[in-house]
């Protein structure tokens, strides 16, 4: 017992937080390939851009779509898991604006994509994709 306990002791914190961190991006959790993604899959598709799906950025994150040749990540965003304002709006709050401002950081902008936007409105969510596309 004593023997862990002065290995945790030993290890950097940020190591640890570092390995969590790359092992949760690898993790496929919830999972990947709901509905909502193949739907944007086939939207990427249609529009014949070269994406990854998914990406890990920078070791520490998963996303659902990247173009890494724009800088651009696409994220599918349930509106359950995170707390659209029109579905759940006394949701709790996600993490998804600091995962933003981590990624704008390193010179990347986040579309994001809200489960009721691709599922009601599928050419909106197509446009918006190709106004990011046209974007410098």
């Amino acid at each position: 017992m004593k023997n862990r306990d002065n290995i945790r002791k030993s290890l950097n914190k940020s190591e640890t937080k570092s390995k969590k961190l790359k092992t949760r991006a690898k993790l496929k959790f919830p999972f990947t390939d709901t509905s909502i993604e193949l739907k944007v899959k086939e939207m990427l598709d249609k529009l014949n851009i070269k994406y990854e799906h998914p990406y890990i950025f920078k070791d520490s994150l998963s996303c659902d779509f990247a173009i890494p040749t724009l800088k651009l990540i696409i994220e599918c965003d349930g509106c359950y898991w995170h707390s659209c304002p029109k579905h759940h709006p006394k949701a709790r709050i996600t993490n998804d604006k600091e995962r933003d401002k981590y990624t704008t950081y390193f010179g990347w902008k986040t579309l994001r994509l809200w489960e009721h936007e691709i599922n009601d409105d599928p050419e909106k969510c197509l446009n918006k994709i190709k106004q990011c596309l046209s974007r410098p």
